[in-house]
């Protein structure tokens, strides 16, 4: 990753990851705010990385214990292979901006509006 201010590269760590579950965190260079977007590809990426455990899980689950199986099989198979490679693509194909602070969207005391 690399810091749109300070142009310093730095590695997604799993750190780093787990304590910005909306992708808003600070460089750890020069510290200014950072958000990530995601390419046009992300979310069709991230569905189909969460499908590969999820639907056998989801099988395996509704085959020995019903309903609540498919539900937790779902579940538990989305997240074990969805995270790594949501981490992954984050890392590699994120597009860092600076955060805008809330300051700057507010009006002046005393300003109508």
């Amino acid at each position: 990753m690399k810091c749109p201010q300070c142009a310093s590269e730095f590695p997604l760590t799993w750190e780093r990851y787990f304590k910005a579950p909306l992708g808003k965190f600070a460089c750890p260079s020069c510290g200014i705010g950072l958000v990530g977007k995601h390419t046009w590809f992300y979310w069709p990426l991230l569905v189909l990385a969460c499908c590969i455990l999820a639907i056998p899980f989801g099988y395996l689950g509704a085959k020995n214990f019903g309903v609540i199986g498919v539900i937790a099989g779902i579940a538990f198979g989305g997240l074990l292979s969805g995270i790594p490679i949501d981490r992954f693509l984050e890392s590699k194909f994120s597009i860092l901006k600076v955060q805008q602070t809330d300051s700057a969207n507010r009006h002046p005391a005393g300003g109508g509006g």
